[in-house]
């Protein structure tokens, strides 16, 4: 398994502990006092703007002074936490385990990966996806995952027997459609948008999974260079598993869009152990076999429906090019509308994602290009009364862009029983979760 350390020696890893805490001081001020000029929505109006702005006048001085301050102590801290950069592991791994005890892990045939966006990011950045209060949220997020997790931890890792979910449609072995809770056998999470640079979110979320039986978790990964960001932000990536981690990789990607350029967005390889079966899931996260990484899965987000991509891997979701079958739902929230009443708990989002004039109102459009993303966000969609009166036709695009894949290769297929949509995280993030139950084909 592979080591808790972030370096190869106890020195370095001092020096690295004592470097970001001044850091991270530098960064957290920073990150508070510009979260005051982003409210959002729920604070918009009276008596919460009100509130809002007194508390402005009051923090946003004392948190102006904290920046300053520390960053003088800070400056001289700067270029050794560059120089570090070149001995760190891409990544950092916490583990709640320090023996593996494979007599209490059964073989499995049948697994259940998920792909999710949380947006716990830095408060200033998250409050422009109008999200707040981050690690609150990492907080509730760690529980509501775990809570669905409780009845299969409690009893062992199983070999997803028969899981008492929504009656949920069917065709043939392969079940599909909203559900209001992760599948309670849930082995693998990749998750997107995880940082722990200014508010330890990473840590924080991994402190309850870790009680959930995912002991263990990857977070803090990139690599950080000039050429290729800047020494600014990581990857944002995470992954929790059941299953021992035997190996990781991360692959920095050469060309990235003009947004990305100040982040090490890139490849995360992940290579677990199941008794004798090895292998790895990984947003860009791939499942490989054995030695060989050669991609069986592929799990993140991606826009765009004529990438090639596609040509390797396979989506269950897609009909064709262009299009997806009529079950697939939206999974990208618009932003006016995390905080909307309607979609406010599971249950309620489950019943607007199902309903398909109901929809379009919280959630983007299909035909939603990424340079007009942010505009259309911050507007709501039409009401379900105005295609109910005839006053709108509904129109195939109509809240259902869908950026958030669980994919698999073409050249090593596997068998997949269930394709979920979930809400169980309604009010804690922009984006739905994606969980696809499969079996491997080769072992």
């Amino acid at each position: 398994m592979i080591s808790t350390s972030r370096f190869p020696n106890i020195a370095l890893e001092t020096l690295y502990n004592i470097t970001i805490m001044f850091i991270t001081q530098t960064l957290w001020s920073l990150d508070m006092m510009l979260s005051y000029f982003y409210p959002v929505t729920t604070e918009w109006n009276d008596p919460a703007a009100a509130m809002h702005v007194a508390h402005s006048f009051i923090f946003v001085p004392i948190y102006a002074v904290l920046f300053v301050l520390s960053g003088v102590v800070t400056l001289p801290f700067i270029p050794i936490w560059w120089t570090l950069q070149w001995f760190r592991k891409p990544y950092f791994f916490s583990c709640s385990q320090s023996e593996i005890h494979y007599e209490n892990i059964n073989l499995k045939y049948k697994y259940s990966l998920c792909s999710t966006n949380l947006c716990l990011i830095s408060e200033f950045i998250a409050r422009m996806s109008n999200l707040k209060d981050v690690l609150d949220r990492a907080q509730k997020i760690g529980q509501r995952i775990a809570a669905s997790q409780e009845q299969s931890y409690a009893n062992g890792i199983s070999n997803h027997g028969d899981e008492k979910r929504e009656n949920l449609p069917k065709t043939g072995n392969f079940e599909y459609g909203t559900s209001t809770q992760f599948p309670s056998d849930l082995d693998f999470i990749c998750f997107q948008e995880v940082s722990d640079t200014t508010t330890e979110a990473g840590k924080e979320l991994s402190s309850h999974l870790h009680q959930a039986g995912y002991h263990y978790f990857l977070y803090d990964v990139g690599v950080h260079k000039w050429k290729l960001n800047r020494y600014l932000l990581s990857s944002w990536l995470s992954f929790a598993s059941k299953y021992p981690i035997l190996n990781v990789a991360f692959h920095p990607y050469e060309y990235k869009s003009s947004g990305h350029q100040e982040a090490s967005v890139g490849l995360l390889l992940v290579k677990y152990s199941q008794k004798s079966m090895v292998y790895g899931p990984g947003p860009s996260y791939l499942m490989s076999k054995s030695q060989d990484l050669d991609s069986i899965l592929f799990v993140g987000e991606k826009g765009s429906w004529s990438h090639h991509l596609f040509d390797v891997y396979h989506d269950v979701c897609r009909d064709k090019p262009g299009k997806n079958f009529d079950w697939v739902r939206g999974t990208e929230l618009r932003l006016c509308c995390t905080y909307d009443e309607e979609i406010s708990t599971p249950k309620k989002l489950k019943a607007v994602m199902d309903d398909q004039y109901a929809r379009p109102r919280y959630f983007l459009d299909g035909n939603v290009e990424v340079t007009m993303t942010q505009e259309i966000s911050w507007t709501p969609g039409p009401k379900k009364e105005e295609f109910e009166k005839g006053q709108r036709k509904l129109m195939p695009v109509e809240g259902t862009r869908k950026i958030d894949y669980v994919l698999y290769k073409r050249e090593f297929p596997v068998d997949v029983s269930g394709l979920y949509f979930v809400t169980q995280l309604a009010g804690l993030t922009d984006h739905i979760p994606v969980c696809m139950t499969f079996s491997p084909t080769i072992i």
